[in-house]
């Protein structure tokens, strides 16, 4: 009995059929090592061979793995235990270990301990042509250049995979923690957390209104936060418009989000980053249309009222209302520290 065999023997038929992606089955990308390991598990569970009542589920199963495997050698990566192997287009690879991956929708998202990496599927041409030519952020002084490059995207490389897929890695600062992975941990969180969260984002969002722009990709996706020091960093800019330009593309999040007259007018404007903060929180405390919130004791009236309401249009007016809404919802500001760090929030399964 050869290798495949010994290992596959240990496992039952629920533990085969729960593995979602190939590399779970197969050991290497190369097509010849998949075709051999596969003929080996088919041995196994082959119905004509396999009278466990199941088998027939989890043959089918390993067919589906193995020309999932097949499919994924052509595309130039392959991950397993933490460690994601790439093929760039010149045969070279490169190797990245990450804590979390997920499906996107232009692709896949791999976070790492101070990098995320992102790989988009070719078809998306106007993402790859944004990170080719990212965009120019202009800051008023040294002190505000070294306060908000922090919270903005530092595009550390990029390079083409072997099937014309794009990579692009993001650089970011030490122990910041996935906005989306945080509430799937801790399902809502308080409303404590969400306030300092929200301060952070009106914090990049004032920038950006100095500088005339609208990110238009303001999500729990694409949001991290440092939970000691209480910033916040976006790590993508492949949305961004200057204030007045026709709309091209949008995420389908900002889109549902989008006021109707803005959206009728196809022109970037302040006000769809704005209305993205306020869905950001109602979701990040378990509603994003907001209906429930004024009805959960649990959240202070006038943080409920202030995200269930319109944005005046200018972060600045905002940013000041909202500290009105702070007293108002929890009294003199102190510091409130979220006790989470990544071994906590991050499984490395696929999501």
């Amino acid at each position: 009995m050869d290798k495949t065999e010994n290992i596959m023997e240990n496992k039952t038929a629920n533990e085969i059929l729960s593995i979602t992606f190939p590399e779970g089955l197969f050991s290497k990308p190369d097509k010849s090592h998949i075709l051999t390991e596969y003929r080996d598990l088919a041995k196994i569970w082959h119905p004509d061979h396999n009278k466990q009542v199941n088998a027939s589920s989890v043959f089918d199963h390993i067919t589906k793995m193995k020309n999932l495997a097949l499919e994924q050698s052509d595309t130039g990566f392959w991950r397993w235990g933490g460690l994601l192997q790439v093929i760039k287009k010149d045969g070279s690879q490169a190797k990245f270990h990450y804590l979390q991956e997920s499906k996107t929708d232009f692709g896949y998202c791999f976070i790492g301990n101070h990098t995320v990496l992102y790989i988009i599927n070719n078809k998306y041409t106007f993402i790859r042509e944004k990170i080719l030519n990212p965009f120019a952020f202009k800051f008023a002084s040294p002190r505000m250049e070294t306060e908000m490059k922090k919270c903005l995207p530092r595009h550390k490389s990029n390079f083409q995979l072997k099937n014309n897929d794009f990579c692009s890695v993001v650089e970011m600062e030490p122990n910041v923690l996935s906005l989306k992975y945080i509430l799937k941990k801790e399902k809502t969180l308080d409303p404590k957390h969400v306030a300092w969260i929200i301060s952070t984002i009106y914090n990049v969002c004032c920038f950006f209104e100095y500088g005339g722009i609208v990110h238009h990709d303001i999500s729990i996706e694409n949001y991290f936060v440092e939970p000691l020091q209480h910033f916040g960093v976006l790590t993508s800019d492949w949305y961004i418009s200057k204030v007045g330009d026709k709309i091209k593309c949008l995420p389908n999040k900002t889109f549902s989000i989008m006021p109707l007259d803005v959206l009728g007018k196809k022109q970037a404007h302040f006000r769809t980053d704005l209305e993205s903060v306020k869905a950001l929180g109602r979701e990040l405390l378990g509603d994003r249309m907001g209906t429930t919130l004024p009805y959960n004791k649990d959240i202070p009236l006038a943080l409920s009222n202030w995200l269930r309401i319109a944005s005046t249009g200018s972060a600045i007016q905002d940013y000041t209302t909202w500290q009105k809404v702070l007293s108002e919802s929890f009294g003199a500001k102190r510091y409130v520290q979220m006790k989470l760090t990544g071994i906590d929030i991050y499984n490395n399964k696929e999501i």
